[in-house]
């Protein structure tokens, strides 16, 4: 009698956990879903982690591409500058020596008519010193037939044949000086065709170059560093030290 008491306890004892086994079971069907709905959303974001990384690796690469760019572009903007400040300075250097030279042409301008002028009295004296040999030559002859002519007809006319030939001697000795002043003068227009020839200014920069010593800075008046090249040059310079 006993154990049937227990029957309707036994039956609601079931029956709660029945209850309680369909609660269970909802909440497990509730967790099937919630994680069927995560797993979804973790595919979506893996999706998304890809994409996210592809754009990334493009990002890079153009980042890198731009980079390269970039310094390609400098290094252009680099060279266009230095072949500017090259072609600056090769145009001042230019200017300078434009200059220089335009100096040189008026210097050799001055000094070949300082040399024509001269050639000119050379030539004016050489004809003046010809025509007096000419002359001294044919008194000479007239005075050596007039002595000849003095002694053949009196003795006593040696005291005046003395006399006319103390003048010859003396003539001849004029034309020997005026040979020799001639000689001089041919002398002198050779030198003064040998000097026409030689080149007469040179820049800075080449007796820089030839003495050693430093070309003067831009800032520098080239005015004043303008030498000749004459042997030896206008300024001097301490010996170039032997390596």
């Amino acid at each position: 009698q006993s154990q049937l008491n227990l029957i309707p306890k036994f039956e609601e004892t079931v029956k709660g956990l029945e209850g309680s086994l369909s609660d269970k079971s909802n909440e497990l069907d509730n967790m099937h879903k919630v994680a069927h709905q995560q797993s979804s959303d973790l595919i979506a974001l893996r999706s998304q982690v890809e994409g996210l990384k592809n754009e990334n690796t493009q990002l890079t690469t153009q980042t890198e591409e731009s980079v390269s760019h970039s310094i390609s572009a400098e290094n252009e903007l680099a060279s266009i500058k230095d072949t500017f400040e090259t072609l600056e300075t090769n145009m001042n250097n230019f200017g300078r020596e434009n200059l220089e030279f335009k100096k040189e042409v008026s210097e050799l301008k001055d000094l070949a008519v300082f040399w024509e002028n001269e050639t000119k009295e050379s030539t004016i004296r050489i004809v003046q010193l010809e025509e007096l040999e000419s002359r001294l030559r044919k008194w000479i002859s007239d005075c050596e037939v007039s002595i000849s002519k003095s002694t053949s007809k009196s003795k006593g006319a040696t005291k005046a044949n003395e006399g006319l030939t103390q003048t010859v001697a003396e003539m001849g000795t004029t034309i020997d000086e005026l040979m020799k002043e001639l000689s001089y003068v041919n002398m002198v227009n050779a030198e003064y065709r040998k000097e026409m020839s030689k080149p007469r200014y040179t820049s800075a920069g080449a007796i820089a170059a030839q003495d050693g010593f430093a070309f003067p800075l831009s800032k520098e008046n080239l005015r004043t560093k303008f030498l000749g090249n004459s042997s030896p040059t206008l300024l001097k310079f301490s010996e170039k030290e032997s390596i």
